[in-house]
Formats: C-alpha cells, structure tokens, sequence
C-alpha cells in the first residue's frame, strides 16, 4: 500500500523510519527546473520509502544550486525564517511567562527580587547560594524536593524565596506564591462571589508545580485555616510535590504559633509533614530594612 504524505507529516515518518528500521527503496524525478542565477539544470525528486508492510511517498525539495549567487540567496533566505522563528519563539515565551506571573499572585515587589539583587553579606552568603543551587537543579530536573528557609526578622529570607520564584517563572515553570492568610483570602472570598469556588482553589494550590508560602506563622491562624493548610500540605505531600516555606520559627516556636487554643493536633501534622519533605537554609544576620546608612 503505497500512501503519499503531506508536509506536515514528514518529519514525524522520518522519525518513525529512524526508530523501526525503514529502508528507502526508489527515487523519481518529479521535475526539473532552471538556476534562475546559472541556469544549472536542477532536479525534484520523490522519495518512496518501506516500512513493514506499508510504502510511503515524500515529495522532496528541488535542490539547491551549487553556484555563489545562489548560496547568496538561500543564506538570506535561511537568516530570514531564523529571525521569524526566533520572534516567534520570543514572543511565545514571553505569553507564557506573563501568565504565569498573572496566576502567582506575586506583587511588583516581589516580581523584582533575583539573587544578583540580593545584599549578600558573610553571614548569608551560605544562604544564598544554597537558594541558587535549588533553584538551578530544579529547573534542570535535579532537584524535586521542598525547602524550609528559616532566619530572624529583615533577613532576607522573601527575598531568596521570590529569587526562586522568578527564576523558574523565567523557565516557564508555574509558581504560587503568598503568605498563608493572602492565599487563603481567595478561598474566602470565593463563598461571596461567583468567582472561582473553594475546591477549584485548593485544588489549584495542591497541584501547582511550585507552592511558596511566605512568613509562615507569622499571622495566628484560626481552626479554619489550619484545615485548609493542611488539606494543600497534606495533598502536595501525598504526590510528591515541592513547597517551600520561609518562617521565623523553628520547630518548637512554628508549633505554638500554629495551636490554636493550645490544640497541636493539626498543628504537628502540617509540621511533621514539611519537615520530612523539607532541606533546610538558615539565614543568619542582622535585620537589613533597619540599615538605612
């Protein structure tokens, strides 16, 4: 059965010959035409390829003179597609990353934070290039773990998780980014509006490739907001999805600051959870908002 291809699916036949053996087993010529530099006669021709028990037929380009105005044509024509390609590919990207920054939920401030910005000192200098070092293998697919960054007040450590956030942002990789009670306003909001509703969001949350939960503990959370925390914790766990939490906390002091009316049941199962799928960077420093001179 002989069947004749269309462009479009050539280069997928080809591939396919590559991978199961096929054999090329005549050639014709379709046409013949002229140089229009030259005047060198110059052939078409059709390929007739076997593969099984199946024949396939690809109609090949005339070929391309060998005299200098005419590799004079073909190199601008070559530089031309590569420039519209290039654009094209600009231009795609550069959609994508905008809609990703649309659907983090991350402020201006946010967006402008990157490592190169990042005021490094001998006490965090460990800091940051651990957060360059997960930032990178995740991207490169290294890395699927989460991260806990921890410090005092004003060291930096937003400004290392937003790093993070905007370089794999840069890499088309989809992020969230809040602190607890700006992402969970969205499910609240929901039980007003006609907007999204609460499953779609914690859903969304639970699933996107990168949760970044800011300040952690900071705000006290109410019953509520702990079954929800944990609800995402507990579904990103499950799967096998990264998070990464930056607190001023450690251990002991994140679970009082998550009990809510001394109740530490919850509480220890979102902090059993992240400290099993957490590595940890500490951040050590002074606050840096206070050194103004």
């Amino acid at each position: 059965m002989k069947v004749v291809l269309k462009s479009k699916e050539v280069i997928n036949l080809k591939k396919k010959i590559r991978m199961e053996g096929g054999n090329m087993v005549q050639t014709t010529i379709l046409n013949k035409v002229n140089c229009k530099f030259c005047g060198k006669e110059l052939e078409q021709k059709e390929l007739l390829f076997q593969l099984n028990d199946r024949q396939f037929s690809i109609e090949g380009q005339t070929e391309r003179c060998d005299c200098q105005e005419s590799k004079i044509y073909w190199k601008k024509i070559e530089y031309e597609k590569n420039q519209k390609e290039m654009f094209a590919e600009t231009q795609r990207k550069n959609d994508v990353i905008n809609k990703l920054y649309n659907n983090s939920k991350m402020n201006i401030r946010l967006k402008s934070y990157n490592f190169n910005n990042y005021k490094v000192t001998f006490e965090n200098k460990k800091a940051l290039n651990k957060a360059k070092e997960y930032a990178d293998n995740y991207i490169k697919k290294i890395e699927k773990g989460s991260l806990f960054i921890t410090g005092g007040v004003g060291t930096g450590k937003t400004h290392l998780a937003a790093s993070i956030a905007n370089e794999l942002i840069r890499n088309e990789i989809p992020v969230v980014f809040g602190t607890l009670i700006n992402l969970l306003n969205d499910i609240k909001d929901s039980y007003s509006s006609d907007g999204e509703k609460e499953g779609y969001i914690i859903e969304r949350y639970s699933k996107v490739n990168m949760l970044i939960i800011d300040d952690l503990g900071k705000e006290r959370p109410s019953e509520w907001t702990l079954e929800k925390l944990f609800t995402i914790i507990n579904n990103r766990y499950e799967n096998n999805l990264p998070v990464i939490i930056t607190t001023n906390y450690n251990r002991d002091k994140l679970r009082e600051r998550l009990s809510n009316n001394k109740n530490y049941e919850i509480a220890d199962s979102i902090i059993s959870r992240l400290y099993e799928m957490c590595k940890g960077i500490a951040i050590y420093g002074n606050d840096k908002r206070k050194e103004l001179v």
